[in-house]
């Protein structure tokens, strides 16, 4: 990766190059992480691929297979950063200019309509170079980055291609994803990746009646996006933003409030001096290009209050005080104009100044005429904001009812628990209490039998006392006549042992 291009003798400077061995990880890094990162702080991002047809930039932005594009790669990065930011919300859209229409492609009626019956869509550019909005686009709520390349699918499904002499699959409409992140606190900021479609020779490309519409329709929003950047470059006071669908999308991110990136693709085997061309100029846009200088700001908070009527007052003096100035600027243009005339004398003719006069009066209206639809897209944008407002208290009030009657059906399952518990616990202990009743009744039943075995014990304990004394009077008798017996045996032993030494003794003799 470097910071030039040399072509021939010239060498051309840039933010970056990169090489045919970068990956997409690469671009990504250095391109989409660092707006991603501005966008989560609160300010407004966009992301395009500029260059010819065949040169890369679908590839660049969608992707192909294993190699996934700026778009999905986003989406990883931005669901991870999430796991941070607890309460904020992912919502996207996905439309395409096509020739002069704007079309919903994640409303499949709608783009089948306007494919149909070849009419425009619903939709509106609205805002200034502060706040770019499209009024009446599909958003879709996106949980997660599975959700998120599910609805990038669908969309691309929808888009516009056409098989040329120059490219077999090329894009026939610039393709708008806008991904929307609304924080915590309420602030909304967006991040907008377009894949443009690429110019291309009419006769080159080999193309019908309709492909040759087509591409006009491109070369010319490319042509006006040109403009754009020179006027934005010379410091023109009149930067021809509405002149395209294009550049009015992206009046905000070209010497707007965006942080905006551009990447230019060119292919550079191509050798032919008409494609040497091509690439030479696609180069000489990306300087001019870089030289377009923004003013990012932070996103105002978008609650109830931001969307009163004073915010929109605010912006609606300062487009007036520059109207005004410019229309001071050009009368004084005038003025001079008529001064010279009439300094002229005899060369000056009354037919000259009635001219003067005529286009006084003309550009008189048409300012009038601005000043009117300032005022009138004002009160769209005031009526829009209140809209939002409302849906977004409607949406709260509903989250809250929800919520409510949840916690009204837990608590009332858990009385409903312990009511059953607490009958329950009731019914045993009405059945203990009629089992210690009909012991208590047995007992009592049983206590005049208790008395009579009582006095039974009570003579059969005189009778056992009786006995004992009468046992322990014969055991006293038979123990005093063992003694005597031992005395008698002791007596009869001696005289026994006398006689036998009377006999020993009378032996020996």
């Amino acid at each position: 990766m470097g910071k030039s291009v040399q072509v021939g003798h010239a060498i051309l400077c840039y933010s970056n190059v990169f090489g045919p061995e970068a990956t997409q990880e690469d671009v990504y890094n250095t391109t989409v992480g660092e707006v991603l990162d501005a966008v989560l702080d609160g300010f407004n991002g966009a992301v395009f691929a500029y260059g010819v047809t065949g040169s890369g930039k679908t590839f660049t932005m969608m992707g192909s297979g294993e190699n996934k594009g700026l778009i999905p790669q986003s989406f990883g990065e931005l669901f991870y950063k999430l796991n941070a930011r607890p309460g904020a919300t992912i919502s996207v859209s996905f439309l395409e200019i096509y020739g002069k229409k704007l079309v919903d492609l994640l409303n499949t009626d709608a783009r089948a309509l306007s494919a149909k019956t070849n009419t425009t869509t619903n939709l509106e550019i609205c805002g200034n170079s502060t706040r770019i909005h499209v009024r009446g686009i599909t958003e879709i709520v996106v949980k997660n980055e599975t959700q998120a390349l599910e609805v990038l699918q669908d969309g691309c499904k929808m888009l516009h291609f056409r098989q040329t002499e120059c490219n077999e699959s090329s894009s026939r409409s610039h393709a708008v994803f806008t991904i929307n992140y609304t924080s915590c606190a309420g602030r909304r900021s967006k991040l907008v990746l377009i894949d443009l479609a690429g110019s291309e020779n009419v006769k080159r490309s080999k193309v019908n009646r309709d492909g040759v519409k087509e591409a006009g329709e491109i070369n010319s929003s490319l042509s006006v996006l040109g403009r754009v950047v020179e006027a934005l470059n010379s410091g023109s006071s009149h930067i021809p933003y509405r002149e395209s669908l294009l550049t009015r999308l992206l009046q905000d991110s070209l010497g707007g409030s965006c942080k905006t990136c551009m990447i230019a693709t060119i292919n550079p085997e191509r050798r032919k001096e008409s494609e040497y061309r091509q690439t030479m100029n696609t180069l000489q846009f990306a300087q001019r290009m870089s030289k377009v200088v923004n003013r990012p700001k932070v996103v105002a908070i978008d609650n109830v209050d931001k969307r009163g009527s004073g915010f929109n007052r605010r912006e609606l003096e300062e487009t007036m005080t520059r109207t005004m100035e410019e229309f001071k600027s050009e009368f004084k243009g005038w003025r001079d104009n008529l001064e010279n005339l009439v300094g002229q004398n005899n060369r000056t003719s009354f037919a000259e100044l009635e001219e003067v006069k005529r286009v006084h009066r003309e550009n008189i209206g048409a300012k009038e005429q601005h000043i009117e639809d300032v005022q009138l897209e004002a009160a769209r944008d005031e009526i829009e904001r209140l809209r939002a407002a409302v849906s977004d208290r409607s949406r709260e009030a509903e989250r809250y009812i929800e919520e409510t009657n949840e916690k009204h059906r837990r608590e009332t399952r858990k009385l409903n628990e312990e009511l059953v518990s607490a009958a329950a616990a009731a019914a045993c202990n009405q059945q203990t209490a009629a089992r210690l009743e009909a012991e208590l009744i047995e007992m009592k039943r049983q206590v005049p039998r208790t008395h009579g075995l009582t006095s039974q014990l009570e003579v059969q304990g005189a009778e056992i006392q009786r006995l004992r004394a009468a046992l322990e009077s014969v055991t006293r008798e038979r123990d005093e006549a063992m003694g005597k017996m031992n005395i008698v045996s002791n007596d009869v032993g001696t005289v026994a042992k006398r006689d036998e030494n009377a006999k020993v003794s009378n032996f020996k003799k």
